[in-house]
């Protein structure tokens, strides 16, 4: 088995997207790792490709399975041909770390917020294009419109993301985002 992983230290410590491959040279599977653990996530190959398992990581280390194939990937695109999971999920430029930065670097929580004590977490449902782009689809679980106005601002900003894959074809992507104020 060959891995192959965008950023590792010496001891051997993987963080980044890493891929496996069998002895043939097939892809076995692919995800993210930060700090040697698995996150965020993963996708295990079945069937030549055909068939894949899906787990995510949650930050508390549980895991959540879906199993789909090729046949439920079309039944779960939307009429307006975005995908809740692809076989590459995008990524944003340098991972889930870098986009946790580039949030707290840009996000000003608005000062009626500040003064109201405004805590909670609302997510904000986005859609990667097949050019990486990043379209606002909607705000889910609000706290405050000016919050909303805030993480709209924040991700009209977002570089480009690497999209979303099925077959090694660019797809649309839909993902949330959640934004904790504390």
């Amino acid at each position: 088995m060959i891995a192959v992983c965008s950023n590792s230290t010496s001891p051997l410590i993987k963080n980044g997207n890493c891929i496996y491959f069998d002895d043939n040279g097939n892809k076995e599977s692919q995800g993210l790792f930060k700090d040697n653990k698995s996150t965020g996530t993963w996708t295990w190959y079945d069937n030549g490709g055909k068939d894949s398992t899906v787990a995510t990581y949650r930050e508390n280390g549980t895991k959540e399975y879906t199993r789909f194939s090729r046949i439920e990937l079309e039944k779960q695109k939307t009429s307006s041909n975005v995908y809740q999971l692809a076989d590459e999920m995008p990524t944003f430029p340098g991972g889930l770390e870098a986009m946790n930065k580039f949030i707290a670097k840009e996000f000003d929580l608005p000062k009626a917020d500040k003064k109201n004590n405004v805590t909670g977490t609302f997510y904000v449902v986005i859609v990667i294009n097949e050019d990486g782009s990043v379209s606002l689809l909607e705000i889910t679980k609000s706290l405050s419109s000016t919050l909303d106005e805030e993480a709209t601002r924040v991700i009209r900003k977002m570089p480009n993301w690497s999209a979303g894959k099925i077959d090694n074809k660019a797809v649309k992507v839909r993902t949330t985002i959640p934004f904790k104020i504390n």
